[in-house]
């Protein structure tokens, strides 16, 4: 994934196993890669913040983020003093303290902070959390929005759409990238279809899982092998 040429990947904490050992490898492998690799932490702590972006992420997606000051948390927890509570530390992302003094002129400037709207409250008061300083983008969840909205994976209906485009305005308005996960939407082709519909003014696309390419991938194979030698 750090070679084949995605501009971006988010390694997930919230849903997989990944702890801090195994983060750290992960984040090893993309060391001297043109994809950014960033981080969905397990949840809005500055703790678990801090150690992801420690380990070499270069943002980090915050889940299940409900206000607008539940957003400030989550750039609070991003940043250094003064602007956060981030505390020093870092470590694959300094290759080990070497290049700490270049990483802290620049870690408050380019840590990529995004929170995920999965969630009403949130919709309540995104006038204010679009407004956020240091938070970089909304990154729309369409299974769990969709959840709190009452219509699950009813991807058409209204109340869905509208959060959206909602979203996507405010966002706009305000200077923010949108992204979204629309491998939530089904197959790639699927995904692909709602992209063409949907997806002016989202920069950020996910469009697909680990476990959606490999699938892919070994399929490929296995339908190559039976034409070839059936």
């Amino acid at each position: 994934m750090a070679r084949i040429g995605f501009d971006w990947v988010i390694v997930d904490q919230e849903h997989a196993p990944f702890n801090v050992e195994s983060l750290r490898h992960v984040m090893w492998m993309f060391r001297d890669s043109p994809t950014l690799p960033f981080v969905r932490v397990q949840d809005n702590r500055p703790d678990l913040i801090k150690v992801a972006l420690d380990q070499g992420a270069h943002g980090v997606l915050v889940p299940l983020v409900r206000s607008a000051d539940e957003a400030r948390q989550a750039v609070a927890g991003a940043k250094y003093p003064p602007h956060g509570i981030r505390g020093w530390g870092p470590m694959v992302i300094t290759n080990y303290g070497e290049e700490g003094a270049e990483y802290f002129q620049s870690a408050n400037r380019d840590v990529f902070v995004m929170v995920q709207v999965e969630h009403t409250g949130l919709l309540d008061e995104l006038d204010e959390a679009v407004r956020v300083e240091g938070l970089d983008a909304l990154f729309i969840g369409p299974s769990d929005l969709s959840l709190s909205l009452g219509c699950f994976q009813q991807w058409d209906h209204p109340k869905f759409q509208s959060a959206v485009a909602r979203v996507v305005d405010k966002a706009r308005e305000n200077g923010k990238a949108v992204g979204i996960a629309v491998d939530s939407f089904g197959p790639l082709d699927a995904a692909a279809e709602w992209i063409e519909r949907n997806a002016r003014g989202v920069q950020l696309l996910c469009t697909a899982e680990d476990a959606d390419l490999l699938r892919i991938g070994g399929e490929a194979v296995l339908n190559d092998h039976l034409q070839r030698f059936a």
